[in-house]
C-alpha cells in the first residue's frame, strides 16, 4: 500500500511540475509573438532578416547620409564664399546725396542712394 502512494504522490508531483512548465511555455510563446509583432514593426514584413542585419543596414544608410550632407555642407560653403566675392566687388561706388523734397523749413529730410 505504501509504494501505491508513494507512486501516487510522485505522480501527483511530476503532474504539478508538467503544468508549470506548459504554463511557462505558453508565457514564453506569448513573448516571443510579441518580439516577433515589435520586430515585424520595425524592420517590415516583405524581408526576412534579423534585427542585426536591419540594424547594420541602417548605420549603412545613416553613414551614406552624414557623407552626402558633409559634401553638401562643403558646397554650400564654397558657394556663400564665391557669392560673398562677388557681392563685395558688386557695389563699388556708392554715394548719400541728402536733400530737402518740398522746399520747407523742416530740412533736408530726404535722401538718394547711389550705388555703382
Amino acid at each position: 500500500m505504501e509504494e501505491s502512494a508513494l507512486q501516487l504522490a510522485l505522480a501527483g508531483v511530476a503532474a504539478a511540475l508538467a503544468s508549470v512548465a506548459v504554463v511557462a511555455v505558453l508565457v514564453q510563446k506569448r513573448a516571443l509573438r510579441r518580439l516577433r509583432d515589435d520586430q515585424r514593426v520595425l524592420i517590415g514584413d516583405h524581408d526576412r532578416r534579423d534585427l542585426v542585419a536591419h540594424a547594420a543596414q541602417l548605420q549603412r544608410a545613416v553613414d551614406q547620409l552624414e557623407a552626402r550632407v558633409a559634401t553638401l555642407a562643403e558646397q554650400l560653403d564654397q558657394q556663400i564664399a564665391r557669392v560673398s566675392h562677388e557681392l563685395a566687388r558688386c557695389v563699388d561706388r556708392h554715394a548719400l546725396v541728402r536733400y530737402d523734397a518740398y522746399n520747407e523749413m523742416s530740412g533736408r529730410q530726404s535722401a538718394s542712394l547711389a550705388l555703382l
